[in-house]
């Protein structure tokens, strides 16, 4: 004789960074200035390096700013996460996209080295509210001063 038993209910599984679902993000590339436009290494602009990264990466939108009002005309799209990249005077890498994106939490992350100066790479996710929620001329003054190179005016 056989009875049926019935499995004891599971919680639902614990959403980690690893298995966290894939969103929607956007980055803006500030190269401003001559040596984003013309530096180059191993044959690409800085400019360009830091597009193919943000492609590599999985950006569903680029935006290339070279000059700072088109960094202040920019417009992220409501509900999508956020990624400034800096190229304007450095050389940018695929780590420095990695340490800062963080789609498991809902609070902007800035790269910083050991020493604590800005390593050029801001990650401002949708839940954050920073992107949705700010007035435009605000986001547009933030936008601006960030692609200023570091001791400029």
């Amino acid at each position: 004789m056989s009875t049926a038993t019935e499995a004891p209910a599971l919680p639902p599984p614990i959403a980690t960074a690893a298995s966290a679902e894939p969103r929607e993000w956007e980055a803006l590339v500030l190269a401003i200035g001559q040596p984003a436009i013309k530096g180059k290494v191993c044959g690409l602009t800085l400019r360009e390096r830091g597009r193919r990264l943000c492609v590599k990466a999985g950006a569903t939108r680029i935006e290339i700013a070279e000059s700072p009002e088109a960094a202040a005309a920019f417009s992220p799209t409501p509900g999508r996460d956020l990624l400034i990249l800096r190229v304007s005077d450095q050389i940018v890498h695929f780590p420095l996209i990695e340490c800062v994106k963080d789609v498991a939490s809902d609070r902007p992350r800035i790269a910083v080295s050991p020493d604590g100066v800005y390593g050029g790479a801001i990650w401002i996710p949708a839940g954050a509210g920073l992107c949705d929620g700010a007035p435009r001329g605000d986001a547009a003054a933030a936008l601006a001063m960030l692609g200023k190179v570091d001791g400029d005016s």
